[in-house]
């Protein structure tokens, strides 16, 4: 690899100490096929990546030498265009790029020793952030930014327009995040009231559904899971009737898959039944103090068995995600006296940052520069 020069503080550059390092170097198009997983954190990779040239797949681990939109995305003391010195990268530019990407790779002696840019000439910026939208069971809408990993709030709620990002400029936020899962609502249990005066009678109809988004930040897919339970009860309001919701929350991640087979397992469940393949599998045992909650990997966690596949990858992570916990709009808190306030996941839609290159036409992004 040619040598590396620091010719003013913070940049970095390749130089060829001869004429013959120049006659040894080409370039060629390829395909980004792994990234290295860090051994501490299993939610974030190093700037090293494995590369296909043509059809020869390498082993080797490349650095991504590819220079971040200074800030995005700092954290823990860390500059996106932080550089290190002895892998040759810069720490963050893991967060521009995915797997699949076609780019530039550095060849010496026909073998690979770094990956440069993007094919197509296009600048990414750091994918960090995304924004959902979505209507309360009431029709009250709410709009909130995550952004991270684990994913915490960014701006403030309800804002509009998007907050910007970390530099004052416009994030971007324009790409709908695909919905892979959307199952049947399946009545699984009616329950009828006959006791006690008149008044009190009625039937309780009790329902599931359950959803998945594909949200794509960098290298890393997130699979937002969720599980909801519906009870459509007949009887007088004072006597418990009326509509009330309940849904539980869940977050897969993964790297180092194509986008393909995350998509087709998310179709393939949308054919699940939702009661007897989901909800049932979240709970192994009923007692006289009812459900108990699923077992390891994923206690109690919706969807937690139907990526077994993903489950056995060492880029896996799965949680239940904490998204609702630290947001303060009094009504997206699950409320059992007010049960329309609850999100209405049919109304759903995340955005995030377009990335392909027909994404980036699409928004005008196109020929914006990475400075």
């Amino acid at each position: 690899m040619p040598e590396i020069q620091q010719p003013t503080p913070g940049v970095y550059r390749l130089n060829h100490p001869d004429f013959l390092d120049v006659y040894r170097t080409t370039f060629a198009k390829g395909t980004i096929t792994k990234f290295q997983q860090l051994q501490d954190n299993p939610i974030e990779v190093a700037s090293l990546v494995k590369v296909k040239v043509g059809d020869q797949e390498y082993d080797d681990w490349l650095p991504l030498f590819f220079r971040p939109k200074a800030q995005y995305w700092d954290d823990d003391g860390r500059q996106a265009v932080d550089f290190n010195e002895e892998g040759k990268y810069f720490e963050k530019a893991w967060m521009s790029f995915r797997g699949g990407d076609e780019v530039v790779v550095l060849l010496q002696q026909n073998t690979p020793q770094a990956v440069l840019a993007f094919a197509d000439g296009l600048p990414r910026l750091g994918e960090s952030a995304f924004r959902l939208e979505w209507q309360m069971w009431n029709g009250v809408s709410h709009r909130i930014h995550f952004q991270g990993s684990p994913w915490v709030k960014y701006g403030n709620e309800d804002q509009t327009p998007d907050p910007p990002g970390p530099d004052g400029a416009n994030l971007g936020l324009v790409t709908e995040a695909m919905q892979i899962c959307k199952t049947a609502e399946i009545l699984y249990q009616t329950i009828h009231y006959t006791s006690g005066p008149p008044i009190t009678h009625g039937d309780s109809y009790r329902y599931v559904q359950y959803f998945e988004w594909l949200i794509t930040l960098g290298p890393y897919y997130f699979i937002l899971q969720m599980l909801e339970t519906r009870n459509h009860d007949t009887r007088d309001p004072q006597y418990g009737g009326g509509d009330s919701y309940m849904a539980y929350y869940g977050l897969v991640a993964t790297t180092d898959t194509t986008i393909n087979e995350v998509i087709a397992q998310g179709q393939a469940n949308s054919g699940l039944n939702p009661y007897t393949d989901i909800y049932i599998p979240r709970i192994y045992n009923v007692s006289d103090w009812g459900y108990l909650p699923a077992p390891p990997p994923c206690p109690g966690y919706p969807g937690w068995n139907l990526y077994p596949w993903l489950v056995q990858h060492p880029g896996f992570v799965a949680q239940h995600t904490s998204m609702w916990n630290f947001i303060s709009i009094p009504d997206l808190h699950q409320n059992v006296l007010n049960p329309p306030y609850q999100p209405n996941p049919n109304t759903f839609k995340i955005y995030q940052r377009p990335h392909t290159k027909e994404e980036l036409q699409a928004a005008g992004m196109a020929l914006k520069e990475n400075k």
